[in-house]
């Protein structure tokens, strides 16, 4: 692809809310206790009010099981709100989302980050800072949602 074919376009991080974030403290973790982690994450498009700026929501879910009782601790969600110029203009390939991927990646990316981050902060002084959390591949999840319907 050569340069006259690359679109530009800006985007900014316009917001973070956690929608829920609920655990059940436990005081009798191990070093190194197995947890298992359940994410999912999800896109959702919006316009706004202005004409060229569109919204990208990405919601990260993580829910928490501790192995060693078989037993949900956790359940936590947040959006990240990214707001974006000019993707109007980016034309739509094969049904796919019609944003370039990298782009999607690296939304997805700070989504988790993000959220990673809230985990720590809110969850600190309980069991949740203990545990290491998984490393999620973003361009893994993002290949799933390039998938043609």
């Amino acid at each position: 692809m050569n340069n006259k074919d690359n679109k530009e376009f800006g985007f900014r991080f316009h917001g973070f809310k956690i929608v829920k974030f609920s655990y059940e403290q436990q005081d009798d973790v191990d070093n190194g206790e197995d947890f298992e982690f359940q994410v999912g994450i999800s896109l959702g498009f919006a316009k706004t009010d202005a004409e060229d700026i569109e919204q990208i929501n990405i919601k990260v879910s993580a829910l928490i099981e501790r192995k060693s009782i078989n037993k949900e601790v956790a359940n936590i969600e947040a959006i990240s709100v990214f707001q974006t110029k000019e993707f109007s203009k980016i034309p739509e390939n094969n049904n796919c989302l019609k944003y370039p991927k990298p782009f999607i990646i690296t939304l997805v990316s700070l989504a988790i980050s993000t959220t990673r981050g809230a985990i720590l902060a809110k969850g600190g002084g309980s069991f949740l800072e203990l545990m290491p959390m998984p490393l999620i591949d973003p361009k893994e999840i993002v290949e799933n949602f390039q998938q043609p319907n």
